[in-house]
């Protein structure tokens, strides 16, 4: 989506974005979601708003997460302030940080090709649990995952999956950890 001279917006599935007026810079604000930004406009900032902060940009590209009430900013290219409860972060290019009940999280470094691969319909996981593995194809995927065995989802995993074919998670799990796979109707999955 173009929202401003020189800046766009790509969302991810199961976004909601609102368009702002914010005094003399461009804005929007994420509500829920995941949107990958690209502003080139030097004379004038962009500002994601979501939650209880601001992402400001003039010319960069950055990815913006939303959930629940934590939200992560990251910085693919160029230079984003990230502004929350009286704190400031400044994020340079394969930078990320957290913020929402918590606070404004420390810095941290990234692999930016595990942020950058839901805009090439890819999911990739690096040493990431089971449990939040299947969080993410859950949000991507019609139907639904269920784990009957938690001690299995503390499991690590490095993986990547196409978006269009989220169900090899299922193989996977089943062949790597012996998990007993019940289908049932609507999409559900129970993992045991």
């Amino acid at each position: 989506i173009a929202v401003a001279d020189n800046t766009s917006v790509n969302l991810n599935i199961q976004t909601s974005l609102s368009i702002r007026s914010n005094g003399d810079d461009a804005a929007v604000e994420l509500v829920a979601g995941e949107a990958a930004v690209l502003t080139r406009s030097p004379a004038r900032p962009f500002v994601v708003i979501a939650a209880e902060g601001r992402s400001i940009a003039s010319r960069a590209y950055f990815n913006v997460r939303h959930d629940r009430s934590d939200v992560c900013v990251t910085c693919l290219d160029g230079e984003v302030r990230v502004e929350h409860g009286g704190k400031v972060a400044t994020l340079r290019q394969r930078q990320q940080v957290l913020y929402g009940g918590r606070g404004l999280e420390q810095v941290v470094t990234i692999d930016p090709v595990v942020v950058k691969a839901w805009q090439e319909g890819m999911l990739v996981f690096r040493n990431e649990s089971l449990d939040r593995v299947i969080d993410e194809v859950n949000r991507d995927r019609s139907g639904k995952i269920v784990w009957m065995n938690r001690r299995l989802g503390r499991r690590s995993v490095e993986a990547s999956f196409q978006i269009d074919r989220l169900d090899d998670i299922i193989a996977l799990v089943r062949d790597a950890y012996d998990a007993k796979v019940t289908r049932l109707p609507g999409g559900i999955v129970l993992l045991s």
